[in-house]
C-alpha cells in the first residue's frame, strides 16, 4: 500500500514538471530553426572574424568533416542550455536525451558524408549542406520524441556534462592539432 501511494505521488510529481507536448513541440521547432541558422552563420564566422583564434574554436577553419561538425554541435549545445531554462528545468532525462541527440546528429553527418562520397568518389556541396540540415533535424526529432515521453532513468547528469565538455575540448584541440586521418583532412 505504501509503495503504490509513493509511486502514484512520484508519478504525479514527475508529470507536473514535464512541459506540455504542445509547448515542447513549439520549443523544439523554434530551436531547430535557430540551430540551422546558427550553423549556417558559423560556417562563415572564421573568415568574417579575420581568422580569429577564438572563432576558430567554435567555427570551421577548413572544409574537413571534423571542422564542419562544429556547425551542428555548438548551436545545438547552446539551444539545449537555453531550452533547459525556458522549459523550466524539465524533470526528465533532459541532458541524457540532448547529449544523445547531438551525438546522433553528428554521427549521421559523418556516416552520410563518407557513404555518399565513397560511392560517388567526389563530394557535392548541396549534398553536404543537405546532410547538415538533415543531421540537425534528426537530432531535434530524436530529442522531441524522447522528451515528450518524460522518462526519468538517469541518476546523474554528470556523465552527460562530461561528454559534452569533452566534445567541446576535442573540437578546440583538434582544430589546432588535427590527427592525420581522413576525418580531419580537407576532401
Amino acid at each position: 500500500m505504501y509503495t503504490s501511494s509513493f509511486l502514484s505521488n512520484n508519478k504525479y510529481y514527475s508529470q507536473s514538471t514535464i512541459p506540455s507536448e504542445r509547448r515542447l513541440k513549439s520549443m523544439e521547432i523554434v530551436s531547430c530553426l535557430i540551430s540551422l541558422t546558427g550553423g549556417v552563420l558559423l560556417h562563415f564566422l572564421y573568415d568574417w572574424s579575420r581568422q580569429s583564434p577564438f572563432a576558430a574554436c567554435i567555427a570551421p577553419i577548413n572544409e574537413s568533416t571534423w571542422e564542419h561538425l562544429k556547425l551542428l554541435f555548438y548551436p545545438l549545445l547552446l539551444m539545449s542550455i537555453a531550452e533547459y531554462y525556458l522549459l523550466d528545468k524539465p524533470d526528465t532525462d533532459y541532458w541524457n536525451i540532448k547529449t544523445y541527440a547531438i551525438l546522433l546528429g553528428m554521427a549521421f553527418i559523418v556516416a552520410g558524408f563518407y557513404t555518399y562520397s565513397g560511392i560517388l568518389g567526389f563530394t557535392l556541396p548541396p549534398v553536404d549542406i543537405g546532410l547538415f540540415f538533415a543531421g540537425v533535424m534528426i537530432a531535434y526529432c530524436y530529442s522531441y520524441q524522447h522528451l515528450k515521453e518524460g522518462t526519468r532513468y538517469t541518476l546523474s547528469n554528470i556523465p552527460f556534462f562530461l561528454i559534452l565538455a569533452a566534445a567541446a575540448f576535442l573540437f578546440v584541440l583538434f582544430t589546432w592539432l588535427p590527427p592525420e586521418i581522413a576525418l580531419f583532412a580537407v576532401p
